[in-house]
C-alpha cells in the first residue's frame, strides 16, 4: 500500500489532536470521494462526446420555455 505525507500549520495539528478523529480514515475517505468524483466527471465527458448527445442548455432556457408556454396559453 502506498504512503502519502500531509504537512498542516501547528495550530491546524493541535485542533486536530485534541478533536479525537481519526484523521487517516478521515483523508483516506476524502481521497475516495474525490477520486470518485473524477472518475464520474470523465464518463460523463465521454458520454457528451458520443454522437447524437444531447449538450447541456443555456442557464436559464428551461424558465423561458415554460414562462413562453404559460403566457401562450
Amino acid at each position: 500500500m502506498g504512503m502519502i505525507s500531509v504537512r498542516v500549520p501547528d495550530e491546524w495539528k493541535s485542533s486536530m489532536d485534541a478533536a479525537g478523529t481519526n484523521w487517516s480514515e478521515f483523508i483516506r475517505t476524502a481521497i475516495r470521494w474525490k477520486l470518485d468524483q473524477l472518475s464520474r466527471r470523465s464518463v460523463l465527458d465521454r458520454l457528451a462526446k458520443l454522437p447524437g448527445t444531447r449538450r447541456p442548455m443555456a442557464a436559464g432556457t428551461g424558465v423561458r420555455s415554460v414562462r413562453e408556454d404559460r403566457d401562450a396559453g
